[in-house]
């Protein structure tokens, strides 16, 4: 199991590498933050925000995007 999944992240760092991966990665953990905030809203039927919903998801989506971008830079 490790080595498959070294192997599988060796494909996905070479991947993540170009253009197009790197627009993969940032959809990606876009879509996991508002799954992240989908999920969180669907296990009560209260939840408490700071009424800046929205603006949380486009700052998480901002910070996805800063990383992705700094690793293309270091790289």
């Amino acid at each position: 199991v490790a080595t498959a999944d070294a192997n599988a992240l060796e494909v996905v760092g070479k991947v993540a590498n170009t253009e197009q991966g790197q627009s993969a990665v940032t959809l990606t953990l876009a879509q996991n933050a508002i799954t992240a905030h989908q999920a969180i809203a669907s296990e009560s039927t209260v939840v408490l925000t700071d009424g800046k919903t929205g603006e949380n998801i486009a700052n998480t989506v901002a910070q996805a995007i800063a990383v992705s971008s700094s690793l293309k830079l270091s790289s």
